[in-house]
């Protein structure tokens, strides 16, 4: 199957599997993987509000995950304070850490629940839409976040070019997404978490990525393979086989299993720590962590 390539333009693209419905090529050229036939913006809001569940209050770990986030932040840009950007802020836990330690932030949330939430809950400024719809002006934050949200972007180059937009100039932007290259999207195929169209369109390599930055006006300050919220490869395994066999009870599934891999989680991160070094030493982690500069 041929189709042109979103990111780069590129005509050669390879099938790479089929799920959920959905074919995703990859692109052999800049290395993107994307789901040939997106679908369109009424299908995805309906898919999002039959399919947010609000994971990090089952699981329990939010709190340790906006640390972990913000820890990521504090690495990249220093302590000192200033106007900060979450796109994808979720339920706003991210947020409220920052904001304890001094940034001046705001939220675009596409969800309709977490963002009500984080309004109420912490009295948060969440814009409910994509940030392209926003009404920020230009260079208005020192600094964007945007933890696992660029997969889900139906066009991510409009996404980033938005981005540095609102940037000013010699700001920094700090993203995670899923790796494409990691060892556990390659031991587990289709099996692998992250890879769950329509809920996300897009499969990033470290590759891939740095040509997409560099496209949109940035300049890559640092960009590695990371764990950050990936569970280890048991507790994968485990949630792939509960959620393929009953995927029509989802929702469900979800509440039942939620404490029980969150408890996996933490009993097998130790066992598996000889994996998780190697996944370090060979840059083939979960994630992968961008830090760029406007331009």
């Amino acid at each position: 199957m041929e189709r042109i390539c979103p990111l780069c333009g590129a005509s050669s693209s390879a099938p790479y599997c089929e799920k959920n419905g959905f074919t995703i090529l990859r692109c052999t050229s800049c290395g993107v993987a994307f789901v040939s036939d997106e679908p369109n913006d009424a299908d995805l809001r309906k898919f999002y509000r039959e399919s947010y569940l609000p994971y990090h209050l089952l699981y329990g770990d939010f709190e340790d995950k906006a640390q972990r986030r913000y820890s990521l932040v504090q690495s990249a840009v220093g302590t000192r304070p200033g106007s900060l950007l979450d796109v994808g802020c979720s339920y706003g836990f991210f947020l409220s850490v920052a904001r304890t330690n001094g940034w001046t932030v705001k939220g675009v949330e596409m969800g309709s629940r977490p963002a009500e939430y984080a309004r109420t809950r912490y009295g948060l400024e969440v814009f409910e839409g994509p940030l392209q719809q926003a009404d920020f002006a230009d260079s208005s934050f020192d600094v964007v976040t945007m933890f696992h949200v660029i997969e889900h972007a139906q066009n991510p180059l409009d996404l980033l070019s938005t981005i540095g937009r609102v940037l000013k100039k010699g700001g920094s932007l700090i993203m995670l997404t899923p790796n494409i290259e990691s060892l556990h999207s390659q031991l587990l195929g289709k099996g692998w978490t992250w890879l769950s169209p329509p809920d996300h369109l897009f499969y990033f390599s470290r590759r891939s990525m740095e040509f997409a930055l560099r496209k949109c006006g940035f300049r890559t300050a640092s960009l590695r393979s990371i764990t950050v919220d990936a569970d280890n490869l048991l507790v994968q395994l485990a949630s792939t086989l509960v959620k393929t066999r009953q995927t029509a009870k989802k929702s469900q599934v979800a509440f039942r299993f939620a404490g029980l891999f969150r408890l996996a989680s933490l009993i097998t991160d130790g066992l598996l720590s000889p994996e998780r070094l190697f996944c370090s030493f060979t840059r083939r982690e979960d994630e992968i962590l961008a830090v760029a500069t406007k331009i």
